[in-house]
């Protein structure tokens, strides 16, 4: 009973060592899952615009939000 435990037990641990070298090899020949970055400037044909209001800009920069909650367990706003 114990011999049969542990037949199974180093199958199940050959198996899951197998599928990490597979996927570890999966990732090495598919460029080191290094992510590739889209260009930013825009083509000639393309207008961008902006998200908000839909008007043309010349480029999209990052938007800054603030919220401040008005109701009696948001008070006082500090920190």
């Amino acid at each position: 009973m114990t011999w049969t435990r542990r037949k199974t037990a180093i199958a199940v641990t050959a198996v899951i060592v197998l599928a990490g070298l597979v996927t570890g090899a999966l990732v090495l020949l598919r460029g080191g899952g290094r992510a590739r970055t889209a260009s930013v400037a825009p083509s000639p044909a393309t207008q961008l615009r902006s998200p908000f209001t839909g008007e043309r800009v010349s480029s999209l920069n990052r938007v800054l939000a603030v919220k401040i909650d008005n109701i009696v367990l948001a008070r006082p706003s500090t920190g």
